[in-house]
């Protein structure tokens, strides 16, 4: 039975990866503007971000964003967040720097660090709604925004190259775990949902 689940836990695991890699090839293709031709069906791939979602007030999109991470947790940020998913790649070339260095990662896992990360997280999921119902906009530390300013001159290269360095060294979603807005926001609707995916 325990082989059984490990399994179908190395399966999810793979599928994850997979069409994680894929879905952050779609929205490179996209905001490149690649002359594909699958390029253009590539097109509803930003109706899957949450934030867009709900300023357009697409119901369906971030009801279904909503409900899936009420039942199953934060699948989003593993297989739709293209930030996510980047440093998810950072993370990895991380680890082989850390195999081929031998260095051992470094110790999050603290009562205190957790407390002050949580504290953080909150503390800027309130700033960016204070600053977006003053008008000066929700995106500014939106993982879908920060990942199109990517593809902008300098200022969004910089800010995109900073944040897959952290998971780098970090080794692992540091942008995520501190600072993600969205990540947050979606970790409150995930603390009910009663089938939780650990793919990993």
């Amino acid at each position: 039975m325990s082989s059984r689940k490990s399994l179908w836990r190395g399966v999810l695991r793979w599928a994850r990866r997979v069409a994680g890699l894929l879905v952050l090839a779609g929205f490179v293709a996209l905001f490149l503007s690649l002359e594909w031709r699958c390029v253009a069906w590539l097109a509803p791939l930003a109706k899957t971000q949450l934030v867009p979602a709900l300023l357009a007030a697409n119901i369906v999109a971030a009801g279904v964003i909503l409900v899936v991470t009420a039942m199953v947790g934060r699948v989003y940020c593993g297989v739709l967040c293209p930030l996510g998913l980047l440093q998810d790649i950072g993370n990895r070339l991380g680890r082989v720097i850390g195999w081929i260095f031998r260095r051992s990662a470094p110790n999050v896992g603290t009562v205190l660090r957790r407390r002050v990360r949580v504290l953080v997280r909150h503390v800027v999921l309130v700033a960016v709604v204070i600053v977006g119902l003053c008008g000066l906009g929700f995106s500014w530390l939106e993982p879908y925004g920060i990942f199109g300013r990517m593809f902008m001159p300098w200022a969004g290269v910089v800010l995109g190259g900073l944040i897959v360095l952290l998971a780098i060294v970090g080794r692992g979603r540091v942008w995520c775990g501190w600072m993600c807005p969205v990540g947050t926001l979606l970790g409150w609707v995930a603390k009910v949902a009663p089938f939780r995916l650990k793919i990993g």
